[in-house]
């Protein structure tokens, strides 16, 4: 799954909400507008709309998805408070 994070991701308990922050204030990504890229993004990994994909991810995976997504969304309300 491509989780938003510099480092490689081999299970739910490596994304973290500060290597979603990291990933995301990357002064090499040269975001243009970052508030509107964090919109963006929040809205897709926002839980409502993962839910949409849910039914594509095998039954062993879907928990660890749906933890971590709520993780990767908290971190980028943080960043847009």
């Amino acid at each position: 799954f491509p989780w938003p994070s510099l480092m490689f991701v081999a299970t739910v308990d490596d994304i973290t909400e500060f290597r979603v922050r990291e990933f995301f204030l990357n002064p090499e990504g040269h975001l243009a507008n970052r508030i509107d890229v964090l919109n963006e993004e929040l809205v897709k990994w926002h839980p409502s709309t993962l839910s949409k994909v849910l039914h594509l991810v095998t039954d062993e995976d879907r928990e660890s998805i749906q933890k971590g997504a709520e993780i990767v969304a908290d971190a980028i309300v943080g960043l847009l408070q």
